[in-house]
């Protein structure tokens, strides 16, 4: 599994753009309202390929049970 980052952009116009890098599911979608409320509103989301693909550790907790 690879590591996850987040890369934060701050733009001369004062736009953030946030790409969050490996990041399965939604699990991204906690850690992103985390860093939005500290910096503003959001206006635009794109979404990965990667979203849309289940989350492994969420997986294998379901199996487990």
């Amino acid at each position: 599994m690879s590591e996850k980052e987040i890369v934060i952009d701050i733009l001369p116009d004062g736009t953030v753009k946030i790409d969050m890098k490996c990041f399965k599911g939604t699990s991204c979608e906690d850690v992103i309202k985390q860093i939005t409320k500290h910096i503003g509103t959001v206006v635009e989301t794109q979404k990965k390929p990667d979203y849309y693909e289940e989350d492994e550790t969420k997986a294998r907790i379901a199996e487990e049970e």
